[in-house]
């Protein structure tokens, strides 16, 4: 039976709070592991390392959502889009882009650099801008919408694809875009090519060969490769993509990562692309959630990702099982450069917060090494000191990635599938185990080994309840000293918010309410935010955080709850934070020792009104 306590402000002196990472006493830390000098994601004991932002606007704040980017062919001057126009910063620093000027655009679509002069693509022309006098220069008209801009690395020649089949392609670029010259090709595609609709090529990305003397065209929707002569456009060659059977993988937004789908003789429909030398050249491939490396001579398809692509998202949980059922990872960009002495490829994903880094060391049979975290479709570019993925700018240093410290083991040659955690608890039997959930339904406690670097989880246990798996809206938990965990769930009811008590194996057989008069707060106001756990003179407490502050409280006042599980009775305790409550959340709750709690309180959040 629950008994109800009142509820005073309890002494500052018994909780300790701090904002970001909690680091107090026995409260629950990721140990640093020894470093590793070679091994994934390091090259000659080199790795990549986020430098820092391209550029921020005049305020400070982060610049707008980029859509495409280029470098000026010294690698100094970083032009990048977004929908309403340019921004230049320089990269002489690259550790510390520097915004240099704005020029404003209605909705411009692609952007390339030649020479002293910025190449920027728009719904119905071709804007011309100056590099180093950020001034309009002139436009060019264009006959049919552009899909892609593209110049040669001598900066001789630029190329525009558009939407009727067709190149525009123009020389001699100095002077006044009027006396640029200009001529149409129009994309024709072999009859013995394979590919599906040649009287409609429909291209989508294009790039120079490195000797400039080629034009490669992506055809998603012809399932190929158009290859043709820069001088005037005329056909050397079309290459299908061709099919491939992609198993093991998930096709379903079920809310849980099954690598256990298979999609038989599906077209890979090639979008992003990049020359790895005058020969070879690398492609996305979304049709089968990879990216390819085509042998342009012999005119085939040479090497595949397969599912190593989709495979390392998930290991690092950055797939997301809401995009399953719409191409997965869906790779639609690529760019290629040589940092630190190695050739690299970096591949773009529509859905996933990353960028993949393989060397090119070997360019007929690349290699995966690292994953950089970046905005979802972000452009590359790529310079002689660092890679540019949207807002993000990364380079070599020495030392292992600081990216991910989380990871999942491997088995059977698949990662263990996991998207986010929440909650963290310590192992009472193992040192270096910890454990938390997943947000996946059915929702899994993950095993935790920290002795690594990064951290492996090595197992899952499924959260059972009359032996069916379920899920629920966890965030916290707690191991007791018998092995049985304490999950902290909330939800969209009041009623939702609860203990509930797993045994060593994940099967749910009871579960700890709130009373009454308690659940009536809550409404609208968040629920509860973690929980954890002591024992004292043999008497288990349960200790709970609430998100924000109950409707029945007062203003600014964060309840705490402490639980007898002998005497089945709740004790209520509060505090106020120091900084404005109005844009803080408590996150969650951890016992330091019989007199102290420590509580993470999460600034800058946005809250409802009551």
């Amino acid at each position: 039976m629950q008994t109800k306590r009142p509820f005073t402000p309890a002494r500052r002196a018994l909780v300790a709070i701090c904002a970001g990472v909690l680091t107090l006493g026995s409260a629950v830390v990721l140990p640093t592991g020894a470093a590793r000098a070679d091994g994934p994601g390091s090259t000659a004991g080199q790795s990549f390392h986020r430098l820092g932002p391209t550029s921020t606007t005049d305020s400070g704040a982060a610049a707008a959502t980029v859509t495409d980017s280029a470098v000026s062919h010294d690698g100094r001057t970083l032009v990048s889009i977004d929908r309403s126009g340019l921004t230049f910063s320089s990269l002489s620093d690259p550790a510390a882009p520097k915004r240099l000027a704005r020029v404003s655009i209605d909705s411009p679509t692609a952007v390339a650099v030649a020479g002293d002069r910025v190449l920027v693509a728009r719904s119905d022309a071709l804007v011309v801008i100056g590099l180093s006098s950020r001034r309009r220069l002139g436009t060019i008209t264009l006959d049919g919408t552009p899909s892609d801009v593209a110049t040669s690395s001598d900066g001789r020649r630029a190329a525009v694809a558009l939407n009727t089949g067709s190149l525009l392609l123009l020389s001699h670029l100095s002077g006044a875009p009027s006396g640029w010259h200009s001529r149409t090709s129009t994309i024709r595609l072999d009859a013995k090519s394979g590919l599906l609709h040649r009287s409609d090529p429909q291209p989508d990305q294009i790039a120079y060969s490195p000797d400039g003397r080629k034009i490669a065209i992506t055809l998603p929707d012809n399932d190929g490769i158009s290859i043709v002569r820069a001088m005037d456009g005329g056909r050397i060659r079309a290459i299908s993509a061709g099919v491939a059977n992609v198993t093991g993988i998930d096709t379903h937004a079920d809310g849980a990562i099954n690598l256990v789908d298979n999609l038989w003789s599906r077209k890979r429909r090639p979008t992003g692309v990049a020359w790895i030398d005058n020969n070879r050249l690398a492609s996305t491939s979304p049709g089968t959630r990879s990216w390819s490396v085509y042998d342009t001579s012999a005119g085939k398809l040479t090497w595949d990702s397969g599912t190593g692509l989709e495979y390392r998202a998930v290991e690092n949980g950055l797939y997301a099982d809401a995009d399953s059922g719409h191409g997965g990872t869906s790779p639609d960009t690529v760019a290629v450069g040589e940092l630190g002495g190695t050739a690299y490829a970096f591949i773009g994903v529509k859905h996933g917060n990353f960028t993949a880094a393989y060397s090119l060391a070997h360019p007929a049979d690349p290699s995966y090494r690292q994953l950089l975290p970046t905005q979802a479709a972000a452009p590359i570019t790529v310079t002689a000191k660092a890679v540019i993925a949207a807002g993000d700018i990364f380079g070599l240093k020495p030392g292992a990635p600081d990216f991910p410290t989380l990871q999942s083991s491997w088995a059977d040659n698949k990662p263990l599938g996991w998207d986010g955690t929440v909650g963290l608890a310590a192992d009472q039997f193992h040192a270096e185990q910890v454990y938390t959930l997943t947000g996946q339904n059915p929702t899994q406690i993950l095993s935790v080994n920290t002795s690594t670097q990064p951290a492996k989880i090595d197992s899952a246990i499924t959260l059972r309840r009359n032996n069916k798996p379920f899920g629920v809206q966890a965030t916290g938990l707690y191991q007791r000293s018998d092995g049985k965990f304490v999950i902290a769930a909330t939800g969209a009811h009041a009623a939702d918010n609860r203990l509930l008590i797993a045994d060593r194996n994940g099967n749910v057989g009871s579960s700890i309410t709130l009373p009454a008069d308690v659940t009536k707060g809550m409404a609208d106001t968040g629920g509860l935010s973690g929980v954890s756990g002591t024992t004292i003179n043999g008497t288990e407490y349960l200790w709970v955080s609430f998100a924000r502050p109950l409707r029945r409280d007062p203003d600014g006042v964060f309840r705490m709850g402490r639980y007898d599980t002998d005497n089945k009775t709740w004790t209520w305790y509060g505090y106020r934070p120091e900084s404005d409550t109005g844009s803080v959340e408590v996150g969650s709750i951890n016992v330091v020792d019989e007199h102290r709690l420590a509580l993470v309180e999460q600034r800058g959040v946005e809250q409802k009104a009551p």
